[in-house]
């Protein structure tokens, strides 16, 4: 989000130079110049918005496109965008459970693995059921079935 802050400032930055630089241009060669200006920092200004507002418009309509689902057997995650797509992850007595709180949503963290990211290093990848609103009750539902509590 901070990443995409100064292609954001710039982008825009270039962009009203040249519409300014255009209302001032006394000859053909300096309006070419100010459009010049303006379309390139489009491209920019556009890539520094997405940047920005991209998480935050991602996570406000994450609601839409995706559905938790517990069973006693199994969590089930499912997502509708970009790409239809169900995950099943086993619920085992050996599962590592953990319960992040949040202000007004909390997150059941149901699975973790290991990856390598695009540069080569280690990074750990949590799978979950994210801001949800009654996570302690999730997370007690998956101990009982853990330990064969369940009803």
């Amino acid at each position: 989000m901070i990443f995409g802050l100064p292609f954001l400032i710039i982008g825009v930055a270039i962009f009203f130079f040249g519409l300014h630089r255009l209302t001032q241009a006394a000859t053909v060669s300096d309006a070419g110049l100010a459009v010049f200006f303006t379309a390139f920092g489009l491209p920019f200004g556009g890539l520094g918005g997405f940047l920005v507002f991209g998480p935050i418009l991602t996570a406000r309509t994450d609601a839409r496109h995706l559905r938790y689902a517990l069973t006693d057997r199994a969590a089930y995650i499912w997502r509708a965008w970009p790409v239809e797509k169900l995950e099943v992850y086993p619920i085992l007595p050996q599962t590592a459970l953990e319960l992040e709180k949040g202000k007004g949503a909390d997150t059941v963290w149901l699975h973790a693995r290991v990856e390598r990211d695009s540069e080569g290093n280690l990074a750990t990848v949590h799978i979950g059921f994210r801001n949800i609103a009654e996570g302690e009750r999730v997370f007690r539902l998956i101990r009982e079935i853990q330990t064969g509590e369940a009803e």
